[in-house]
């Protein structure tokens, strides 16, 4: 005697496996189905969804335990640790935000225009704002080493760290009026810092290499 038997948790309802019924020993041909087991053939689940057995009899229910979801509110990460659960359900979405300046709209995320003109324009701000700081810090720690030089009678060296210091005041502010997104910007803030440490000396470089930008 063969008898596929279906076996669900005994709390979420949910198939775990399928099985063969064990024969009872005292009724030749009967098939004996345990508690939390049914053979009654389960529906085939799709995806994010599992076979459950409620009320004696199967239905199909949203699963996406597991799934990494993203809140439609701030794109921050959403996980579901319940059946019968959906991202609709939760405010959230399968799809990450493009960025900050998106907003969730009619089923999608869209760009907000006005948020991103002005996280656009912050950049901005902040961008120039820590190249200034940089080019203080690069102009500082040269204006030490070049006391240091002259404390120590190396006159060559003071000299050399005046044309260095010459050369940093001769850079142009950086140009960001064409950065047109927060990536940009950053680029364009990393490039200016680049360059004004590579205006330094050779030798000089290494004290900049700790800088947290």
């Amino acid at each position: 005697m063969k008898k596929t038997i279906y076996n669900f948790d005994q709390k979420t309802g949910e198939l775990v496996f399928e099985s063969q019924a064990d024969e009872s020993p005292l009724e030749p041909g009967v098939a004996l189905i345990p508690a939390y087991a049914t053979d009654i053939k389960p529906p085939k689940a799709g995806a994010h969804e599992a076979a459950v057995f409620v009320d004696a009899k199967w239905h199909k229910k949203p699963d996406w335990r597991g799934v990494v979801l993203f809140s439609t509110t701030d794109g921050s990460s959403v996980v579901l640790s319940e059946l019968d659960k959906t991202p609709d359900g939760v405010g959230a979405t399968e799809w990450p935000r493009p960025s900050a300046s998106h907003i969730w709209k009619n089923g999608a995320w869209a760009l907000d225009e006005t948020k991103f003109s002005a996280q656009l324009a912050a950049s901005k701000v902040d961008a120039l704002t820590r190249v200034r700081e940089m080019r203080r810090l690069v102009f500082n720690t040269l204006a030490g080493l070049q006391s240091e030089a002259l404390t120590n009678g190396d006159m060559g060296a003071a000299q050399s760290i005046a044309v260095i210091q010459g050369k940093l005041r001769g850079l142009p502010d950086v140009d960001l009026s064409e950065c047109q997104t927060v990536d940009e910007v950053n680029a364009t803030f990393s490039a200016a810092w680049q360059t004004i440490v590579a205006s330094a000396a050779p030798g000089l470089i290494s004290a900049f290499a700790g800088v947290d930008l």
